[in-house]
C-alpha cells in the first residue's frame, strides 16, 4: 500500500470509527504521512475521530505533531478509558515519558495535563 492509499484507508477508518482498522494501520507509513495526519486531525471536530488519529500517531516522535498532542490534552471524558489513553499518549509525546509510568495514576495524569496546558 502506498501513502496515498494508506491515507484513504485512514480517512475511511476514522469516518467509520473503526479502532481495529486504525490499529492495523499503525506503522511506518504514519511517519511518512505526518503532515497529512496533522491536517486530518485539525479539520475534525468530533473527539472520537480525533482520538483515533492520536492513537494512529502515537508511535511517531515528531515535532510536527505537537499542536495535535497539545489539543488532545483537552479530550473530554468519554465514560471509558479512551480519554485517559489519549491524554497519556499526548503526555508521552510532549514530555518523552513512557506510558507505563502514567497508566492507572489518574492524579499524575491530571497534574501533567494541567502543567502542559499552562505552557505557552
Amino acid at each position: 500500500m502506498d501513502a496515498e492509499d494508506w491515507m484513504v484507508a485512514v480517512r475511511m477508518s476514522v469516518r467509520s470509527r473503526d479502532f481495529d482498522a486504525i490499529e492495523r494501520l499503525r506503522g511506518p507509513l504514519a511517519r511518512e504521512c505526518i503532515d497529512q495526519l496533522v491536517h486530518e486531525y485539525q479539520r475534525r471536530t468530533n473527539w472520537e475521530e480525533k482520538s483515533l488519529l492520536v492513537f494512529l500517531m502515537q508511535d511517531q516522535r515528531d515535532p510536527r505533531q505537537e499542536p495535535v498532542m497539545r489539543d488532545a490534552l483537552g479530550v473530554p471524558d468519554s465514560g471509558d478509558d479512551v480519554a485517559w489513553d489519549v491524554r497519556i499518549i499526548a503526555i508521552c509525546q510532549l514530555e518523552g515519558r513512557k506510558a507505563r509510568d502514567l497508566r492507572g495514576d489518574y492524579d499524575l495524569v491530571l497534574e501533567r495535563v494541567a502543567a502542559l496546558q499552562n505552557v505557552p
